[in-house]
C-alpha cells in the first residue's frame, strides 16, 4: 500500500492537479467591491487572483516545472527539486491567504493601480469562491509536495544505467561492497523501458515471450547461414584432382625431364 502511494504515478497526479487548479483560479475573480473613489464613479471593482496575488502564479509554475526534474532527474537532482517544490508549494499558499486577511486593502491597491496611482483606494471588498478554492487547491498542493519530497528517494530516473544504487541512509556504499540485483546488467542496477527500447527489446513483453521470441530469432539466423553456406558451396565448387597431378612422374615429364635424369 505505502509503494504504491509514493509511486510516480500517484506523486504526479497529487501534485499536478491541485496545481493546475491553483493556476486556473489565478485566472478568476478573487475580490469584488465598490468604491467610493469620485474618479471611479462610485462603481464595482473587482480583482483577479493574478492581480491581488501575482506572485501565486509563478511559484505554480515552479512547482510544475520542480514536478517535471524530480520525475526525470537522478537522485541528486531528485533532492534540490523536492526542496524546491515544497518551497514554491508554501509560498504559494502565503501569498494566497495574504489578499484574503485583507481583502479591503488588496482590492484598493488594485484600484489605484487602476488610476495610475501608489497606495490603497477606500473600497468595500467580498471575497469570492474562487479565491477559497485557490487556497485549498495551495494547501493540497503543500501536502503533495511534502509526500513527493518523501516519496522522490526511491524512484528512479528515465534511465537508471548512470545511476549509483544507495542504501536506506542515501548514502552509496564502498564499491567492493556493490553486488548487482538479479536484473542488473551493464545498463544499470535495476532495468527500465527506455533501456530495454536503448537495446532494441521490446518492454511490454514478460520474460515468457522474451525467451521465445530470442529462440526463434536463434533458430531463424542459424538457418539463414546454413543456407548461405549452401549457396557459397554450389557457387565455388572444388576441382577434382587428377592422377597426373598426384604422380611425380607425370610432373617431370611437363617440367622437360625423365624419370631417368634425376
Amino acid at each position: 500500500m505505502t509503494s504504491r502511494l509514493t509511486s510516480k504515478r500517484v506523486v504526479s497526479a497529487a501534485v499536478a492537479v491541485p496545481d493546475l487548479v491553483l493556476l486556473l483560479a489565478t485566472t478568476r475573480t478573487w475580490i469584488t467591491g465598490r468604491s467610493a473613489e469620485p474618479l471611479l464613479g462610485g462603481g464595482a471593482v473587482s480583482a483577479t487572483g493574478s492581480q491581488v496575488a501575482p506572485g501565486v502564479v509563478a511559484l505554480a509554475l515552479v512547482c510544475l516545472v520542480a514536478l517535471v526534474t524530480m520525475l526525470t532527474g537522478g537522485p541528486v537532482v531528485r533532492r534540490v527539486s523536492s526542496v524546491v517544490l515544497v518551497l514554491a508549494a508554501a509560498g504559494s499558499v502565503a501569498l494566497t491567504v495574504a489578499p484574503l486577511a485583507d481583502p479591503e486593502q488588496a482590492l484598493g491597491r488594485v484600484a489605484a493601480a487602476g488610476l495610475g496611482r501608489t497606495g490603497v483606494v477606500r473600497t468595500t471588498a467580498e471575497v469570492s469562491g474562487w479565491a477559497w478554492t485557490a487556497l485549498v487547491a495551495g494547501v493540497v498542493l503543500f501536502l503533495a509536495s511534502l509526500l513527493a519530497a518523501v516519496a522522490a528517494g526511491r524512484w528512479s530516473g528515465l534511465s537508471s544505467r548512470f545511476e549509483v544504487p544507495v542504501d536506506d541512509s542515501g548514502d552509496a556504499p564502498p564499491a567492493d561492497e556493490r553486488r548487482p540485483t538479479p536484473d542488473a546488467t551493464d545498463r544499470g542496477a535495476h532495468r527500465t523501458a527506455w533501456d530495454e527500447l536503448s537495446d532494441g527489446r521490446d518492454p511490454t513483453l514478460d520474460e515468457a515471450d522474451r525467451a521465445d521470441q530470442s529462440d526463434r530469432a536463434d533458430r531463424a539466423d542459424r538457418a539463414d547461414r546454413a543456407d548461405q553456406a549452401d549457396r557459397a558451396d554450389q557457387a565455388d565448387p572444388r576441382p577434382p584432382s587428377t592422377a597426373t597431378e598426384s604422380n611425380p612422374d607425370h610432373t617431370a615429364e611437363r617440367l622437360g625431364h625423365s624419370p631417368s635424369d634425376t
